[in-house]
């Protein structure tokens, strides 16, 4: 195994700068090895770092496959593989061991089959929100649709739609310009044609870019994490991830919502739909929100914050 003597991470101007040291013994000196020896290597240096067997065998995979571009099936044969590359993989458990996201790490994460550029202007896309575009893209015929959504982030929920139905009309609106810029970037490698907007949905400067034309579909997953509930976070979210992406006030937990509610009161069609992810906590006050609309679907989902996901459709 790899002795790592020393290493550190410090930004400059945005950019990550590594140093590391490590004596050259071991599984580090090999250039040509099995791919099995080079995993059970990675999954050992994660040991102190994820405590939770599945999750480090997850980050392994993740880490394997980045590395060496090998999938499963190359794994599961334990074929030969060539590689020197040895500090890079150094520099990743060092940003690791300081509870960096894995995704913030190698900028990428999967979401619905996609690969997304991610850095710490956007929130990481979740599984439950995979659930949410699911209930959206199978159970409605969106081409030639207006798609709209809310906080849109990484562009992960207009482009997954956009990609299942080239036909629709889809926006996206954020009001972090950087958050964009990364949605934009996805949004060109995955060559989907997306209007994107950076508007503060609080402003009713957003009904005149949507003066002609109402939206079919409704659709966001808007902060929705009290900032009491800032105790029960890991530090990789706490240390890492956007928190105007994340939290919201004790105040008025449900604030996104009354505001996604009047929006869609004069931008959706009637016999339109909305989804929206949610605090369970507040199920019962979003619902009361859309009370003029039929509650579609109410489905809980098992997340890190243990969302919800709802589903309105517009009745008058």
């Amino acid at each position: 195994m790899a002795e790592l003597v020393d290493a550190s991470v410090s930004k400059t101007d945005g950019s990550d700068i590594v140093s590391v040291r490590f004596r050259p013994w071991g599984l580090d000196c090999m250039k040509s090895l099995l791919a099995k020896d080079l995993y059970k290597y990675i999954f050992s240096q994660l040991e102190m770092i994820y405590e939770d067997v599945y999750e480090r065998k997850s980050i392994s995979n993740i880490i394997f496959s980045h590395i060496t571009k090998c999938g499963e099936v190359d794994l599961l044969l334990n074929v030969e593989i060539e590689f020197e590359d040895y500090p890079t993989l150094e520099y990743i458990f060092c940003r690791l061991k300081k509870h960096e996201p894995i995704q913030y790490v190698l900028n990428t994460t999967t979401f619905h089959g996609i690969d997304f550029y991610v850095d710490e202007n956007v929130f990481i896309p979740r599984p439950a929100t995979e659930e949410m575009v699911d209930d959206i893209i199978n159970n409605i015929s969106l081409n030639g649709k207006n798609v709209l959504d809310l906080c849109t982030g990484s562009g992960c929920i207009p482009i997954v739609i956009k990609n299942r139905y080239p036909e629709a009309n889809v926006y996206g609106i954020d009001i972090n310009p950087q958050a964009l810029e990364v949605a934009k970037k996805n949004a060109r490698a995955n060559t989907v044609d997306i209007t994107f907007l950076c508007q503060d949905i609080f402003s009713d400067k957003i009904y005149s870019f949507f003066s002609t034309e109402k939206m079919d579909v409704i659709v966001s997953n808007p902060p929705y994490v009290c900032e009491k509930e800032k105790k029960n976070m890991m530090p990789r979210v706490l240390d890492y991830e956007p928190h105007d992406a994340i939290f919201v006030s004790d105040d008025d937990p449900i604030k996104f919502y009354k505001r996604i509610s009047a929006l869609s009161e004069k931008m959706l069609k009637n016999k339109g739909d909305v989804y929206v992810e949610i605090n369970p906590k507040f199920k019962n006050e979003v619902k009361g929100l859309f009370k003029n609309y039929t509650c579609c679907e109410d489905k809980k989902e098992c997340d890190m914050y243990r969302s919800y996901i709802l589903h309105f459709r517009k009745d008058t």
